[in-house]
């Protein structure tokens, strides 16, 4: 396990915090947008917590990856805390998700299945970047979305099978 994690899974989260450093700003919109949209979903001061917090994560995480993206090498500790806070801001999305499927409309439902498949073909980026788990991050959160759409709709997998097929190579 030693040789996976200093060869593989090292300079993985190594170049991770180089990449995320660059986004913060836009990250940081994108918490705004979707505290703004999820409004349509959920009661406004549930929104604007959820903002504050992931704007706090999101300065953390600036925080945590300044020196690699500067050039500097991380420290243990500083890896930890690049990783905590990865970790932490995920987690923060996947709870937003958590909430708009709580809401019980099929907005909510359909808004909660995209972030939660979204977030889950981001973590498997981090560490294959493979053109096939390209093609798989980029249609799952659609296709996820419109099939809970379809279903709720009462078609039936048979309808919606074309609808997949187009939609999976269409992001190729």
């Amino acid at each position: 396990m030693k040789g996976f994690w200093s060869r593989r899974l090292i300079p993985g989260l190594d170049d991770a915090a180089i990449a995320i450093h660059k986004v913060t700003v836009a990250k940081a919109v994108m918490n705004g947008i979707a505290a703004l949209v999820g409004t349509l979903i959920l009661p406004w001061p549930l929104c604007a917590a959820w903002l504050a917090g992931g704007l706090a994560l999101e300065a953390w995480s600036w925080l945590a990856t300044r020196r690699r993206a500067r050039g500097g090498a991380f420290s243990s500790r500083g890896r930890w805390n690049f990783i905590a806070a990865y970790l932490a801001l995920n987690l923060w999305w996947l709870l937003l998700a958590a909430l708009f499927w709580t809401a019980g409309t099929p907005a909510g439902e359909a808004a909660g299945l995209i972030l939660a498949l979204a977030l889950a073909a981001r973590f498997v980026l981090v560490f294959h970047t493979a053109p096939v788990v390209f093609l798989l991050a980029g249609a799952a959160p659609a296709i996820g979305a419109l099939s809970l759409i379809a279903l709720l709709d009462g078609r039936t997998w048979r309808e919606l099978l074309p609808v997949w097929t187009i939609l999976g190579i269409s992001t190729a």
